[in-house]
């Protein structure tokens, strides 16, 4: 797949133009999105359909949490396999996504935030909302599908999970293996919300000066450290 992209000062006229003038998000794609549109927009339905929800339903759900990760599952399958397989160095592509969001399934942006909501459409890229989706699904994998889904929809986890977690990317990126760890450890010791954001926090001062990869015992003893020195083990 050659993906289309589209440069955040062309999607901003694109957005002021479809979205604010004509207040309409309707899809313009090239040809080859077709079928990609299909399954994405099928995915979301299937969403919304095992919550028993409609789509004007969202901005009010109380629930949001886990609409986002039974429909982030879904979307990150579409992108798994086939001819729209995708790994970090498209999925790290703003461009990328903004062609999706705004060209492809606008719709789907417009119902989840609201269709004025620039950040989520174009303008933040830790914001990109199927951007987000995708990345906490793929930082969070365990070997298979099921196993991950089970990891994001434990009770113990929230929208500020998914926010703490994909949002601190670091000076060098993820470090794939410590955050898919960090996310293993967090369901089973079932570390809420205030805990998680100390972590995050800590996380990020330590990695500066020290190595995870090198520490005695490796990734999964550091995580543990981490994990006892925000709980005052």
């Amino acid at each position: 797949m050659e993906w289309e992209k589209m440069s955040k000062k062309y999607a901003e006229d694109y957005f002021n133009e479809m979205f604010e003038e004509n207040e309409s998000f309707t899809a313009h794609y090239s040809a080859k999105y077709q079928d990609l549109r299909i399954l994405i927009m099928k995915a979301f339905k299937e969403s919304l359909d095992e919550l028993e929800l409609n789509s004007m339903d969202l901005v009010k759900y109380n629930n949001i949490y886990k609409f986002d990760c039974i429909f982030a599952i879904k979307l990150y399958s579409i992108f798994d396999d086939g001819e729209y397989r995708i790994r970090e160095r498209i999925a790290s592509n703003d461009g990328v996504w903004r062609y999706i969001q705004l060209c492809v399934v606008p719709e789907i942006i417009a119902y989840r935030w609201g269709k004025e909501n620039k950040d989520r459409f174009y303008k933040v890229s830790r914001r990109l909302y199927l951007k987000i989706l995708w990345w906490y699904v793929y930082l969070s994998w365990n070997d298979n599908l099921e196993n991950t889904k089970k990891i994001i929809m434990a009770d113990v986890n929230t929208s500020d999970t998914l926010a703490q977690l994909v949002e601190r990317s670091g000076k060098n990126g993820y470090r794939l293996e410590l955050y898919r760890e960090i996310m293993k450890k967090k369901t089973i010791e079932n570390i809420n919300t205030q805990e998680f954001r100390k972590l995050m926090v800590l996380n990020s001062a330590r990695i500066k000066v020290i190595n995870p990869y090198l520490v005695n015992g490796g990734i999964e003893e550091y995580v543990d450290k981490l994990i006892k020195d925000v709980r005052g083990n």
